[in-house]
């Protein structure tokens, strides 16, 4: 009977843990998709994982144009080798958890 309740009271637990995950990410997505300015989420060495509606409207970029590239090297990003090494270089230090801001130039094909 206590081994029961135990698994009980355990899967209860893993329940909320679960409905608190999918609103924390329902939270998430409405604030990232939202947004009105250009955001995208990248992997600690600059691969695009994903990019908000702003980005693909503003681009005319399809996302799996973005998504698994590197960040610098993505269309609108990519304006010559110069700004791609400013901001390959601006991830670097983001991903050591410097912090770091920066303009840049986009391109409109």
């Amino acid at each position: 009977m206590v081994q029961n309740s135990k698994s009980a009271t355990g899967m209860k637990k893993l329940e909320q843990e679960e409905a608190s995950l999918i609103e924390s990410k329902r939270y998430f997505n409405a604030i990232f998709q939202q947004s009105f300015q250009l955001l995208a989420l990248l992997k600690p060495e600059g691969t695009v994982i994903d990019v908000n509606q702003a980005v693909l409207d503003f681009s005319g970029l399809d996302k799996s144009k973005l998504i698994n590239h590197r960040f610098w090297e993505c269309g609108i990003w990519a304006t010559s080798n110069q700004t791609q090494e400013l901001l390959s270089c601006a991830i670097a230090r983001a991903a050591k958890k410097e912090v770091t801001s920066d303009r840049q130039s986009l391109r409109m094909d």
